[in-house]
């Protein structure tokens, strides 16, 4: 597979095997079926043009948010984002689609490369804190959400697309969401990210 193929291609799994014994919609936690598993089984890498057009595959997505002393990263997105359902939404999201580059566990080096791409750091913990999906419209049906917590005391370097970085305590959090315009992921996550970060 030459370079350009390996750009355009992303990992994808047959949602009936993912959902083998049914779907749900929201966040699940990790420890109810273990998704993970499941992906880098039965994964495949297709042409990502299809792997958008055909809801038959999801398409994992690793969606990183970064912790430091107890607070939360929060940025929004630019006004020409690639997707335009996105376009300066506030998110606590960070990630991006899965390519055959990203090793023997492309789940948890997908995560590692988007992290260090973002936001520059290397030295984190690292969490899977569950799976969000959301089949309410065309870009959810082909997706899926892979929830890690990263804690992180490195200083953070937040690439100019993370517009108005910040970090925020969970109490800070709640208000803030109730004022400000979050894409769907985050907004589905953030409760249970505030009851993980206040046990």
């Amino acid at each position: 597979m030459s370079g350009s193929q390996i750009e355009s291609h992303v990992l994808a799994i047959k949602r009936s095997i993912l959902f083998s014994d049914g779907d749900f919609q929201g966040f699940q936690h990790s420890n109810r079926v273990d998704y993970n598993k499941r992906i880098l089984e039965y994964h495949e890498f297709i042409l990502r043009e299809k792997a958008e057009q055909d809801e038959t595959y999801k398409q994992p997505i690793c969606y990183a948010v970064i912790v430091q002393n107890g607070k939360v990263l929060v940025y929004q997105r630019p006004q020409k984002a690639n997707e335009k359902r996105l376009v300066s939404k506030w998110s606590i999201g960070i990630g991006g689609h899965i390519h055959p580059f990203d090793g023997k566990n492309p789940l948890e080096e997908s995560m590692k490369r988007e992290v260090l791409e973002e936001i520059g750091i290397q030295t984190f913990s690292s969490t899977l804190l569950g799976f969000v999906n959301d089949d309410s419209d065309a870009v959810g049906r082909v997706h899926i959400g892979v929830i890690y917590l990263i804690i992180s005391n490195e200083t953070v370097q937040p690439q100019p697309a993370l517009s108005n970085a910040s970090f925020l305590a969970p109490s800070e959090l709640t208000t803030f969401s109730e004022t400000h315009d979050f894409e769907g992921w985050s907004k589905l996550i953030l409760p249970h990210i505030i009851v993980t970060l206040n046990k």
